[in-house]
């Protein structure tokens, strides 16, 4: 079977949804904070995806995410989707947000040092965010696509971790666990810029420390007989 690359298609940076203030598109977050964090507003972020070489001294924002690719995914593009939140911003009020037309069934699994939680419409909005706050939830996700040519191509992101017009540290932890019998691994975009990844037969873990936005493009190629 012969091979070519996909185009990939580059998308616009989030901005904030229709009629909301701060609202970010898909799965990024976004803080309804009255000031950012103390920090040189020259150094403040604006968006561009900056991996980080150590860690900061305060603790990160972390986003861990285990996206399950099932043989039904691979025909109509949905996804299940877990994931967790810690060392969320203690703030009083903040929404983890989702794009509304490639989200079904999201729903909250554990809330942590919250005062209260609840999903609202492709959201989830805390409020009174405590020092020890943890988040966990899961949903379907419209993100996997054929691109033809026996390629896969899913989407996971934008990441971002923004405080009204900055961007600030964030680590992120993504699983992805695939069909092993029937795909395997092709390509990842951003190529390995700041990324720590590890590939075993059935589930790919990418790790990142960043700051900006983060969106990344794993590509996954149908084998033999699959």
């Amino acid at each position: 079977m012969s091979r070519r690359r996909p185009e990939r298609r580059r998308g616009a940076a989030p901005v904030p949804g229709n009629g909301a203030a701060v609202r970010a598109l898909a799965l990024g977050l976004a803080l309804l904070a009255p000031a950012a964090p103390a920090q040189d507003i020259d150094s403040i972020n604006s968006g561009e995806y900056t991996p980080l070489a150590e860690r900061p001294a305060t603790p990160v924002f972390f986003h861990g995410k285990r996206l399950t690719l099932t043989p039904t995914a691979l025909v109509d593009g949905w996804v299940d989707n877990y994931q967790c939140h810690r060392n969320l911003p203690q703030v009083g009020a903040l929404e983890i947000v989702f794009r509304e037309r490639t989200t079904r069934a999201l729903e909250l699994i554990y809330a942590e040092d919250v005062a209260k939680a609840w999903v609202e419409g492709p959201t989830v909005q805390l409020e009174k965010v405590g020092p020890g706050a943890q988040v966990c939830l899961k949903s379907e996700n419209r993100v996997l696509s054929d691109m033809g040519y026996g390629i896969h191509r899913l989407v996971a992101g934008p990441f971002f971790q923004r405080f009204l017009d900055g961007y600030f540290p964030m680590e992120v932890r993504l699983r992805i666990r695939y069909p092993a019998e029937r795909l395997a691994l092709w390509q990842i975009q951003p190529d390995d810029h700041g990324l720590v990844i590890d590939d075993k037969p059935g589930e790919l873990t990418i790790e990142a420390l960043f700051e900006g936005i983060l969106e990344m493009e794993v590509f996954f190629e149908e084998k033999e007989g699959g």
